[in-house]
């Protein structure tokens, strides 16, 4: 090659660097651009005149200055960056909300205590009473506000994930659309189109910048690109579409999914990174977890304030409503579950989830599934860590209950078939579905419906205590009847008076007719009491029943010196409250004749029964005919000899009775009213009467009458025998049975279970004496009474939010916590987002290093290529005069 060819290709060599050198400068600010440089390489040498002579120089190719390795790092931190700026661009306005004192709710929380404060120093202010109703009005509105506030953040998140999918979508046919103009240019040739490779380079920076990718080039140059999980979203010139549509279970939820060929692939949990990962935390943590928390403290309150307030009377006399919405309304109950959108034809299947204990229940939602194999399989899975909380069979029967971590879901109706899944969330809208019932001051329930009072005559130190409401209502379903000692508006049934019949034992007796208190039906008395200590006076179990003994023979006063009780065997069987399984227990086999205290201490060897007997016998009609075999009574085999100066008569015998200690020990007293003796036995021993003296006729008699009036005349050397009852008293679930036929023997073939609890307590304490007496009654314009208030206000104080879990919390306590929780994350997030922001900032200089464009560099480059040119320019005059100075020579 001659000098001036080899001079040409210098010149190209450098005008093809100085394009290329122009070329970078011009792009020095275009996004995604490389910079690019000229490969250059030697011709091939020739053997010439014994030498190798060089031929000049070749331009390759244009190359670009490109580190895949750094360009992949640089889409990974792309996605996580975006990820955790976008989860706390959302979540910062969510910290706000809820730790602003002035949009946060613990200053109407502690505004609204505060009011009961006040109207508990003077419960019959009726301005005060107002401005109580108006608290708890704001209280309501700040959780309806706030509950809508991150209602409205979640549907902004809702538009922000649609309008992702659009972007993603246009850049996802933008990376096809460069696939196919790459291959066409470079034409399976050895060119390469750069500033096209640039173009999809940047698309794929620009897509990482919403989800987490991986690409692999094809052999053929086209770019195939995969979401994290694997799936498709480019595969050369075919690009899939990202659509965001509504979740299975709510409508207000978004789920992503690829279109594969009109296949819906859902990728929800498999976006792994970018911002709509970020938009899929914040919708699936964040938002659930900030309603969730704040719904249930706003059910807490709703329900706790609500159980006390219906445990009160207002100052119309009538007992205490709801201050708020029943948290187990049932359009709200039926809310809370959530049918899957997959779940088979027919939609049929109506549920509602009820709150059983505020206190306890979680703030997680759970997935019922029904698993099969067949159609009544089913568990329950906490979604927060899909453990499985509790499984078993449904009945076949509606409504069926499933029971756990204080709440209830009841399936109603409907066609539930293995593969159906339902969404539970207990607490989720609690703090939207608040809402007041309660309108005016003279609701507020804020006295409490019972007062008890002592008899201004009392001899002793007793004392009773104002008396405490344990409940007014029944227990559910019932939980909107009122007990029976409340049914009647205005009214105690039966108002009571506890008697004392001496220093240690004292009756309850019906106390509607004060001129002649009877006794309650079942009785309750010979109740045993411990001076100077507090004696509760009644029953604080609801479930705890009692029966008596009512057959035929009980309690019946017969000839001769026994009690005439035939054998009878007795059978227990018990549900178990919680899980509906009965089983049989231990029967007690009652032999003839046994008194009632031995049978007593026989049932009291049983699980779960408390037994008690009582003998009672009126002796009247004492006639002695003052003739022949002096007049005695005997009692127990205690003979009661009556001699001059004594008369024979109801004091005289009774005085008798008393003094002997054989009977004492036997635990038998005696009562007269001058005219009749009444004798009681509190431990149910038989008591038989006998009369020795001369017999009919117009022999010595004493009229026998036992507690059912009947009645038998014992002249001299006979006897009667009155055997005492039993009240059976059982535990919640057991019941009895007895094999007496008809009229039954000492019990009834199935005895009637009667409820001991009357939904008060009341408290006796001191050394009361024999008469004293006290009286509980309906509080009949107790208007300055505010026992009640304290009551609610006490519900500040207490722990009520998740005491199973832990010690518990309070209200304010319980919002704190979740103040902290969103707190601590949004902080956790912005020390990642700045770790993150600088690993990107990182990783983005080290490509910025290696193939962005450095303006000093290409300059100095410029000069060098233009240097390079003129030389080659040089090299080609040179050779030109050369080839002159050779042809003017010839």
């Amino acid at each position: 090659m001659s000098l001036i060819n080899i001079g040409l290709t210098g010149l190209k060599a450098n005008q093809a660097a100085l394009a290329t050198t122009g070329h970078n400068i011009t792009n020095a600010d275009t996004p995604g651009y490389t910079r690019q440089r000229v490969e250059s390489s030697t011709n091939p040498a020739i053997f010439k005149g014994g030498l190798v002579q060089g031929q000049g120089v070749k331009a390759d190719e244009v190359a670009r200055i490109f580190d895949q390795y750094i360009n992949d790092q640089l889409i990974r931190d792309t996605s996580v960056y975006k990820q955790v700026e976008s989860h706390l661009l959302n979540i910062e306005q969510t910290n706000k909300l809820l730790s602003n004192p002035e949009t946060g709710i613990l200053n109407e929380l502690s505004g609204m205590f505060d009011s009961f404060q006040v109207v508990a120093d003077d419960p019959s202010s009726v301005s005060i009473r107002n401005t109580v109703v108006n608290d708890i009005k704001d209280v309501v509105v700040r959780f309806n506000q706030m509950s809508q506030s991150i209602f409205d953040q979640q549907l902004t998140n809702s538009q922000q994930l649609e309008s992702s999918a659009i972007e993603i979508n246009t850049i996802l046919n933008n990376i096809a659309a460069l696939n196919k103009e790459i291959l066409q240019a470079e034409g399976g040739g050895t060119a390469t189109a750069n500033d096209l490779l640039d173009k999809r380079d940047e698309s794929i920076r620009q897509l990482s910048e919403f989800v987490d990718i991986s690409t692999v080039e094809t052999e053929s140059g086209a770019l195939s690109v995969f979401m994290s999980n694997g799936q498709n979203l480019v595969v050369g010139d075919t690009a899939y579409s990202i659509e965001v549509r509504d979740d299975d279970f709510d409508l207000n939820r978004k789920s992503v999914s690829v279109n594969v060929a009109g296949v819906l692939v859902d990728v929800t949990d498999q976006v792994g990174g970018g911002s709509v990962a970020g938009l899929l935390d914040f919708q699936n943590e964040s938002i659930p977890e900030a309603l969730n928390q704040l719904g249930r403290i706003a059910i807490v309150m709703a329900d706790q304030l609500n159980e006390q307030h219906r445990l009160g009377m207002d100052a119309n006399g009538d007992l205490g409503g709801y201050i708020f919405t029943d948290v187990n309304d049932l359009d709200i109950a039926r809310s809370r579950f959530m049918g899957s959108g997959e779940n088979v034809a027919p939609i049929d299947r109506v549920g509602n989830v009820t709150i059983i204990d505020s206190s306890i229940m979680t703030a997680d939602d759970y997935v019922l599934e029904f698993t099969g194999p067949n159609d009544t399989n089913y568990e329950v899975r906490r979604l927060s860590d899909d453990s499985v909380v509790t499984r078993g069979v449904v009945s076949t029967v509606y409504p069926f209950e499933i029971d756990f971590e204080g709440v209830r879901i009841e399936l109603e109706s409907g066609s539930f078939v293995e593969g159906d899944e339902f969404e539970i969330r207990p607490t989720r809208t609690g703090a939207s579905d608040i809402a007041t019932e309660i309108e005016r001051g003279d609701q507020l329930a804020l006295a409490s419906p019972i007062r008890t009072e002592g008899d201004l005559g009392n001899l002793g130190t007793a004392s009773i205590s104002q008396g405490s409401i344990l409940d007014i209502y029944q227990e559910a379903p019932n939980d909107d009847v009122l007990l029976s000692t409340f049914a009647t508006a205005g009214q105690l049934s039966p108002p009571l008076i506890v008697k004392f019949t001496s220093e240690t034992t004292y009756d309850v007796l019906d106390n509607s007719d004060p001129a002649n208190p009877v006794s309650l039906v079942p009785p309750y008395e010979d109740q045993v009491f411990i001076p100077g200590v507090t004696n509760k006076l009644f029953s604080e179990d609801p479930g705890l029943t009692v029966v008596e003994s009512t057959g035929a023979n009980a309690g019946v006063v017969v000839a001769g010196g026994t009690n005439g009780y035939l054998a009878e065997n007795l059978s227990f069987t018990f549900t178990d409250p919680d899980t509906g399984v009965v089983t049989a227990r231990p029967g007690v086999a009652i032999a003839a004749n046994t008194p009632a205290q031995q049978i007593a201490n026989q049932l009291n060897q049983q699980q779960g029964i408390v037994a008690t007997a009582r003998t009672e016998v009126t002796l009247s009609n004492f006639v002695d005919n003052g003739a022949g075999t002096a007049y005695e009574i005997v009692i127990n085999g205690e003979t009661l000899t009556i001699t001059a100066p004594d008369v024979v008569d109801a004091d005289t015998i009774a005085r008798e009775v008393n003094a002997n200690g054989n009977l004492s020990t036997q635990n038998i007293r005696a009562f007269s009213d001058g005219t009749n003796v009444r004798l009681e036995s509190y431990v149910g021993v038989d008591i038989t009467v006998t009369v020795n003296g001369d017999a009919n006729p117009g022999g010595d008699t004493v009229d026998v009458t036992d507690s059912l009036s009947n009645t038998l005349t014992v002249d001299g050397g006979n006897s009667a025998t009155v055997g005492g009852t039993i009240d059976i008293q059982l535990e919640e679930g057991l019941l009895v049975t007895s094999d007496a036929i008809g009229l039954g023997n000492i019990f009834t073939p199935v005895p009637t279970a009667t409820g001991l609890y009357l939904g008060y307590q009341a408290e006796i304490n001191g050394e009361p004496q024999r008469t004293d007496s006290f009286t509980i009654d309906y509080n009949t314009d107790g208007v300055s009474d505010n026992r009640n208030a304290t009551n609610l206000i006490d519900i500040q104080r207490e722990k009520t939010i998740g005491v199973d879990q832990s010690a518990g919390q309070t209200l304010e306590e319980g919002y704190n916590q979740l103040v902290a929780k969103v707190g601590s994350e949004t902080a956790s997030l912005r020390i990642n987002e700045a770790a993150a922001e600088s690993v990107l900032a990182l990783t983005q200089s080290l490509k910025e290093s290696v193939s962005g464009v450095n303006l000093d560099e290409e300059a100095a480059n410029l000069i060098k290529y233009e240097q390079a040119y003129n030389a080659s320019a040089k090299v080609i005059q040179v050779a030109q005069e050369i080839l002159d100075t050779l042809l003017s020579t010839f």
